[in-house]
């Protein structure tokens, strides 16, 4: 394999991997308010890297970030088609730092949890298609 894909499937495998450990705590923690912060923060990231895999795989730079909103912009520029996913980035833009510190003004609530873990499933099918 070339290194470009090499690199592209590097990105997935870690959304991948964040998206589980978000649905394992969150199935771990149904009905309750534990892991909250980590299931959402697990979820931004799950988005940041397969947006990032589609850059990479498309050949479109990108600086270091964790703002979803310049990823999509980038995305959307190589497909209009990512524009509907602006609302998910919108929602899980806040948990790639926000939620991560004490002094956070984010009190999550499980249907937030919920909602996240939904948006990301429906961001990942949608760039997932666009991977093949």
């Amino acid at each position: 394999m070339n290194r470009q894909l090499d690199l592209y499937l590097e990105w997935q495998k870690k959304a991948d991997d964040d998206l589980a450990v978000a649905e394992q705590l969150f199935t771990a923690s149904m009905n309750t308010l534990t892991f909250c912060d980590a299931i959402c923060f697990h979820a931004q990231q799950a988005i940041e890297k397969i947006l990032k895999a589609y850059l990479v795989k498309n050949n479109s730079s990108f600086i270091k970030t964790h703002s979803l909103t310049y990823l999509i912009d980038l995305c959307i520029k190589i497909n209009p088609e990512f524009d509907q996913l602006q609302n998910e980035v919108e929602m899980l833009s806040p948990y790639a730092v926000e939620t991560r510190y004490p002094d956070s003004r984010i009190i999550l609530t499980t249907q937030d949890v919920s909602e996240a873990i939904e948006a990301t499933r429906k961001t990942m099918i949608l760039v997932k298609t666009h991977l093949r």
